[in-house]
Parts: C-alpha cells; sequence; structure tokens
C-alpha cells in the first residue's frame, strides 16, 4: 500500500501556494516569456545581419 499521507500533505501545501502564488506566478511566467521573446529576436538580428555581411563580402 502506498502511504497516502505525505501526498496529501504535498497537494494541500502546493493548493496553498497556488493560492497564494497564482497572481505572481503568472507575472514570473509572463517576464520569463517576454525575455526570451526578446532573446529570440536578439539572435534572429544577429543572423541576419550575419548573413548580410557574408553577401556583402
Amino acid at each position: 500500500m502506498i502511504k497516502m499521507i505525505p501526498i496529501n500533505k504535498i497537494t494541500k501545501t502546493l493548493l496553498r501556494l497556488n493560492v497564494l502564488g497564482v497572481y505572481e506566478f503568472e507575472r514570473v511566467l509572463v517576464r520569463v516569456l517576454k525575455f526570451y521573446l526578446y532573446l529570440l529576436c536578439l539572435i534572429a538580428a544577429a543572423a541576419i545581419y550575419q548573413c548580410e555581411k557574408i553577401r556583402m563580402i
């Protein structure tokens, strides 16, 4: 038999954290996604710039 008590405790703790931290979590997630989009844009710009430089030569 699997002990259910720890799982229940973990679930309750997660739910409590979830209730308190949903808003904060969403804000962090949005920030992270924006950062990744910014990085992708930088990488794309760098790649295009490199291609243009190669073409110039």
